[in-house]
Formats: C-alpha cells, structure tokens, sequence
C-alpha cells in the first residue's frame, strides 16, 4: 500500500464490524476510506450504510467472488479487505485477496487449525501480501503495563499464573459456531484467543498442554464445541500456569493472576495491582480501556504495510495457533 488514502472493502457486516471496525476506520479517514462493503445480510447493508458519511458512493456486494472479480475493472481498485466473517470463510476469502495482491485484516483466529494456518501464512510470505489479525490485548493499556512490570522485575521472577475469562452469553451452541467444521473449535479457540495472546507474549512458547473441557451449559441443545474448558500449560521459560474459560457462566470476567519470588499482580482489562508476597498492596494502576481505540491502533499498523510488522503478526498467531493445536491434540482434525 502506497502512502496516498487507502482504498478499502469491508467483508462482513455483523455486529463486530459495525460496533468496532467501522468505527474505528472512521476515525482513521485522512489515511483510509471505505470504497466496498459485502454481506448477504441486505440489513446489515442498510445499517452499515447509515453508519458511513459516502455511503451513496459505496459498491455493495452479496458476494465477495464479485467483490474480487471486479478488482482491476472499469477503474475499481483496492489497497485492502476488512474480513470479519465465519471462521470457515476466511481461508478462501485470504487466498482470494493474495491472488489479487490485496492486503488482509481479520478478526481472530489466524485459521480453522494448524493445517490451514501454515498454508496461509506460507502464502501471505511467498506472494508477499499482508495478512494481519487483529489481537486487540496488546494496545490495552492495562495489559501493556502488566508486561512491563514483568520485565521491570515487579514480582521478581514469575514462576505460575491463573488466567480466567467468563462471560454469561457466549453463542456457541446454536448456528456455524457450534460445529466444529465451521468454528474449528469452541470456546478455546474463539473467546480463549484473547488471553491466549496476552499469555503467549508474556511468557512465550508452550512446550506442554493438558486440555480438560465440557459442552454442557445448554442441556436442551446439541452441539460439538466446548462452551467451558481448563488449559494447563508449561513455558520452557519456567513458568507454569492454567487458563479457564467459559461462555455461558457469568458474571463477566477476564483477569491474569501472576506470581512471583518477590509478589503477585492481578491484571484486567481496566487496571493492575502489585502485592508483596505477604498479599499487601504495593502499587495500583487504573487504565480507561476502549476497545476502539485498541482497534485504531491495530488499523494504523496494518495501513502501513511495513513487512517488519505484518510477518511478526503472522508468527505470534501461529504461535497461538500451536498452542491451540497443542491443547486440542487433533481431536478436531
């Protein structure tokens, strides 16, 4: 992508995308601009329309083959594609937009599985196209802080966490999230990924896993995924730690608890506190966390194309993604 205004489409126009995408690219409209959007949805056009100042400019799509197919014709170009769509999609819809030498941001996960993960990401560096997924922890200020507290030596040497994430309402019973051809997984891989990342970027690979998990949180419904699981993990940096995860258990909760030979800190999404090994309170920081602003951050690495940044994403999320295989020892391959 050159440094003159983006040309992009987005594809997929649920509520993640007008919640959280949308809005943040508006924000970024002297580097960008909405060109296309596409969804089978024909409201989530409508409401997507509403929402942009051109929108009597924009082409609509129902389809996003002839999204790609008129790239190149009568004048229509494109810079990049916002993918925010089934986990089943976005493989055909990556390869699609690297034969067009069209620049990738979607949403988490990188892949449906391993398998996947590795085809697209040789791809992406073959043809030299960007793919970048969006982890949105990372420009969290809290969970920012958090790893620089750990490389400062806050807690000295930090040797286990307890990572949690609940929420009450999490879909994954019903429609293509409850089937695990479509999803590649449950709560693990979808929710899970969240804190996934922050855990793999404070204390790096996972050499061993144990995954216990249950779909059980709906008696009357039916469906392949886990909605609850417990992942025991190993980092060959000595630290050793366990993740809960729960869709359809509240209240709302996400947290890393980390302990060290001189304290522990409790992170969150809006603050982190300090204890010496006694439990007594040493520091406390509070953060005002917005998820869009997370997401304009991400946008501004990703509008640049800058090799140096979209390759290191791609191997933190196959990094994420091993981990994940790791835990689901090919059970759903």
């Amino acid at each position: 992508m050159s440094n003159q205004k983006k040309k992009l489409a987005i594809i997929g126009l649920g509520g993640q995308s007008r919640s959280e995408l949308i809005p943040a690219l508006l924000k970024l409209s002297d580097k960008c601009e909405i060109v296309a959007i596409c969804d089978v949805n024909e409201e989530f056009v409508k409401l997507t329309q509403e929402v942009l100042p051109n929108h009597k400019n924009l082409v609509v799509y129902k389809d996003y083959k002839n999204l790609f197919s008129a790239v190149g014709e009568n004048g229509f170009t494109l810079d990049g594609v916002i993918l925010s769509v089934p986990h089943f999609l976005y493989s055909e819809i990556v390869e699609l937009a690297i034969a067009k030498n069209i620049a990738v941001f979607k949403e988490k996960p990188f892949a449906l599985n391993l398998t996947e993960a590795n085809r697209l990401s040789t791809l992406a560096l073959k043809e030299n196209t960007q793919i970048y997924t969006v982890t949105k922890r990372q420009f969290y200020p809290s969970y920012a802080m958090g790893l620089q507290l750990l490389h400062d030596g806050a807690i000295g040497t930090p040797y286990m966490y307890s990572a949690r994430h609940f929420i009450p309402h999490g879909n994954l019973y019903e429609g293509w999230r409850s089937s695990v051809q479509a999803a590649g997984g449950g709560a693990m891989i979808d929710m899970g990924y969240h804190l996934l990342d922050v855990i793999m970027r404070y204390f790096g690979d996972v050499s061993q896993t144990k995954l216990q998990w249950t779909n059980v949180g709906k008696p009357n419904y039916t469906y392949e995924v886990e909605d609850a699981a417990s992942l025991i993990t190993w980092h060959p940096v000595g630290v050793q730690g366990v993740f809960q995860v729960a869709v359809l258990s509240g209240p709302k909760e996400e947290s890393i608890e980390i302990r060290g030979t001189k304290g522990r800190m409790l992170v969150t999404k809006a603050d982190v506190t300090v204890f010496d090994n006694n439990g007594e309170e040493k520091d406390h920081f509070a953060f005002e966390t917005d998820s869009i602003d997370a997401v304009v951050e991400a946008f501004e690495q990703f509008l640049q194309n800058d090799k140096s940044i979209w390759t290191q994403n791609i191997s933190h999320n196959m990094k994420i993604m091993r981990l994940i295989d790791m835990a689901y020892e090919g059970r759903f391959q």
